[in-house]
């Protein structure tokens, strides 16, 4: 569940993280090595420009569509994130 106090926060981070992010792994261990977690999801959108993002209150969960690679190329998948994880629609 997103707390609708810091919804601009959570969208300006992520688009952020989607936009430089395409490869995580190196946080992704740091935080499995801090939280002694053994795995966490690891789904995720690739790295892109130009996205969409909004923030279904019905349904908690923030929507990102499209977006281009750095190459020009058309993304026009879906992507939902619960606060949590990101899963591909």
């Amino acid at each position: 569940m997103i707390n609708n106090q810091f919804l601009l926060l959570v969208l300006i981070s992520l688009q952020f993280v989607v936009t430089a992010c395409n490869s995580t792994v190196p946080f992704r261990e740091q935080l499995t090595e801090d939280n002694n977690m053994s795995s966490i999801p690891f789904e995720h959108p690739s790295a892109r420009t130009g996205s969409r993002m909004i923030y279904d209150s019905k349904r908690e969960v923030v929507v990102l569509f499209g977006g281009n690679e750095f190459d020009g190329k058309y993304f026009d998948d879906t992507w939902e994130y619960d606060g949590v994880i990101w899963i591909q629609k």
